[in-house]
């Protein structure tokens, strides 16, 4: 082999590995992404659960209706 096949090679091989750099990064972005998603999807589903709680239910953990948000979501409030 001349020294021209081998800086080929080696031009290949640093683009194959940026490709995979970029691609693994892109696959952290999506699972980032859809984990945050799905987290707030259960977040709407468990606000709408304690939301159907009857009162003496809600009395018994502590919280009012005006509280079932902040609640939920640990705190934060948002809706």
């Amino acid at each position: 082999m001349s020294l021209n096949s081998f800086s080929q090679w080696a031009t290949g091989a640093r683009d194959r590995h940026a490709a995979a750099s970029f691609l693994s990064t892109l696959m952290a972005s999506c699972r980032s992404l859809s984990s945050g998603v799905m987290r707030r999807r259960q977040f709407r589903q468990d606000v709408l659960h304690v939301r159907d709680l009857p009162d003496h239910l809600l009395k018994d953990i502590g919280i009012h209706r005006g509280n079932i948000v902040a609640a939920v979501y640990g705190g934060r409030g948002r809706a």
